[in-house]
């Protein structure tokens, strides 16, 4: 209802009918983690399929022996021994032989090395992905994804892009790549587990991808769902229904004002 008209009005919805990683199993995976069915899930990632492995191993160096550097890992958050920030620091030692990693505003970068960017300006968007293509006193010359033509990005705009969080990781698509899904005690980053994060995660990649997983970090994932957090509970009114395994919410629109005075 228009808070002004009183007047229904209509929100267009669209629904996807096309599937690009039906031949790799990832859709297959991907539809069995939305619908919360641990058992196909675990069913899915335990027969040799094509494009999918499951490493219940742990994190270790290793696992990124035959990791190539245009393939992403995707984690949980940026902080903590699977956090981004360590996980790029492994996987730059790994392609540069133990070159030094600066982090932040004093990042040495070197040609080859992925980054993204953490900003908005004119030429760039927070979450652009590129490589270096050159590095000097003015700033990093960048080739974005999609683009010919690099262009200069300060360094303080820029991070490593070898490993970065699902959440950054959104509306992005890749060939091939990792996924590590891991919490280290009195971290608190086992409130990020949920139905969400790892069905993102996993759906980011066309051919192929290693989920990096424990068993029981994978239930506590497809048993948890946030669809419906305490923010949208708050302003949100009306009513909510099941839509091919999703819970769309049709809103009542009112002015901020209006809600805050009850």
């Amino acid at each position: 209802l228009h808070h002004k008209t009183k007047t229904p009005c209509y929100i267009s919805m669209c629904r996807l009918t096309d599937v690009t990683r039906s031949s790799s199993g990832i859709a297959e995976l991907g539809a069995s983690i939305r619908k919360g069915c641990i058992t196909e899930t675990v069913r899915l990632l335990s027969t040799p399929s094509s494009g999918i492995t499951w490493d219940r191993n742990g994190v270790h160096e290793q696992i990124f022996s035959g990791q190539k550097s245009s393939s992403p890992v995707l984690t949980l958050s940026h902080t903590g021994p699977c956090g981004t920030e360590t996980l790029n620091a492994v996987l730059r030692r790994k392609h540069h032989g133990g070159s030094k990693l600066l982090w932040k505003s004093t990042l040495t970068l070197t040609p080859g090395d992925p980054v993204v960017a953490i900003e908005n300006k004119k030429a760039y968007y927070n979450g652009q992905r590129g490589v270096v293509a050159a590095a000097g006193v003015d700033g990093v010359l960048v080739v974005c994804s999609g683009a010919e033509i690099p262009i200069v990005i300060p360094s303080t705009d820029l991070r490593l892009g070898y490993c970065c969080t699902i959440h950054s990781a959104q509306g992005a698509e890749f060939e091939d790549g990792m996924v590590i899904i891991a919490c280290a005690p009195g971290s608190g980053h086992h409130r990020m587990l949920s139905r969400e994060a790892l069905y993102t995660a996993v759906t980011r990649f066309r051919s192929s991808l290693t989920l990096n997983c424990s068993l029981e970090t994978l239930e506590k994932c497809v048993s948890t769902t946030q669809l419906c957090t305490n923010r949208e509970q708050e302003y949100t009114g009306g009513y909510s229904v099941l839509f091919d395994d999703f819970v769309w919410t049709y809103i009542i629109v009112r002015p901020v004002s209006s809600l805050r005075s009850g």
